[in-house]
C-alpha cells in the first residue's frame, strides 16, 4: 500500500503552543478572566480535551476549542473555532468527574477556583 500523500506539513507549519486563557462564567454569572488550568491538569493549547459521542472517543486539542458549556452532570457542549459544535459525554474532562478550573488573573496572586458544578461556560481566547 502507498501511504504517501504528497507534501505533508512540516514542523514549522504548526503554531507553537501557549497557555490556555479566557473567561470562566461561574454560578450566579460571576466571571473570572485570565490564565486557565482546566480540570486542574490541562493548561496549554496543545493539550487534549477528551470525551465520547455515539461510541466514538474524541481527543480535541484545546487550540481548536472556542467554548465549553456543561450540560447536566455527565456531558458538555463543545464549540470549535470553525463554528461547529459537538456534545460530548464520558471521561473526566466533560462530566462530573472534572476537578474544576483554576483561573489566574493578570494581577497575579492566588488563582480563583471554580468547581465544575459551578461552571456555566468557559470561553477560550484564540
Amino acid at each position: 500500500a502507498d501511504f504517501s500523500a504528497g507534501a505533508l506539513p512540516g514542523y514549522d507549519d504548526f503554531p507553537a503552543g501557549k497557555r490556555l486563557a479566557g473567561t470562566v462564567t461561574g454560578a450566579k454569572g460571576r466571571t473570572y478572566r485570565g490564565r486557565i488550568v482546566f480540570d486542574l491538569d490541562e493548561s496549554e493549547t496543545w493539550e487534549l480535551l477528551n470525551g465520547e459521542r455515539d461510541g466514538i472517543e474524541y481527543l480535541i486539542p484545546f487550540s481548536k476549542i472556542a467554548s465549553i458549556v456543561p450540560r447536566g452532570w455527565d456531558r458538555s457542549a463543545v464549540r470549535l473555532r470553525d463554528g461547529s459544535e459537538i456534545e460530548l459525554e464520558g471521561g473526566t474532562d466533560v462530566g462530573s468527574d472534572n476537578a474544576g478550573v483554576l483561573v489566574y488573573s493578570d494581577s497575579g496572586g492566588r488563582p480563583d477556583y471554580v468547581a465544575w458544578d459551578d461552571v456555566e461556560r468557559i470561553e477560550f481566547e484564540p
